[in-house]
């Protein structure tokens, strides 16, 4: 290698290393909200498993978009059928969007699912107190 060649080398590894960083988002919930969740790329939530309160039955959850694919949120219960039915389920399209939606829920034990084809590893345990 040539002497200038040797010289753009940590150039190059300079502008590598910019491009690189995390698939962390710089999206941030609202403050009022009462749980986050977060869509990962690798088609997973960013929590193996959620707990939260509700606050005279109303559950306030901001879903936020890490990933690059399309993600919903849907809270079911055993039966995997949606609880709140009145809450149209969030829905984030591209890496960065976020939306919260205010659920009605009673303390217990649900799931967090995307209901997104082929996202079946998109499931989570809910517990709400």
């Amino acid at each position: 290698m040539t002497r200038r060649t040797l010289s753009l080398i940590p150039l190059a590894l300079l502008g590598l290393a910019a491009c690189g960083g995390s698939n962390a988002s710089s999206t941030t919930a609202p403050a009022d909200a009462d749980l986050v969740v977060r869509a990962k790329p690798g088609i997973l939530w960013d929590q193996k498993s959620y707990t939260a309160t509700a606050t005279g039955g109303k559950l306030v959850v901001t879903l936020i978009n890490d990933a690059s694919q399309p993600h919903n949120l849907h809270i079911v219960g055993a039966d995997g059928n949606d609880i709140d039915t009145s809450a149209k389920a969030p829905a984030v399209q591209q890496s960065g969007d976020s939306k919260t939606t205010t659920f009605s829920l009673l303390p217990g034990s649900y799931r967090i699912v995307c209901k997104v084809p082929g996202h079946n590893a998109m499931d989570a345990p809910l517990t709400v107190s």
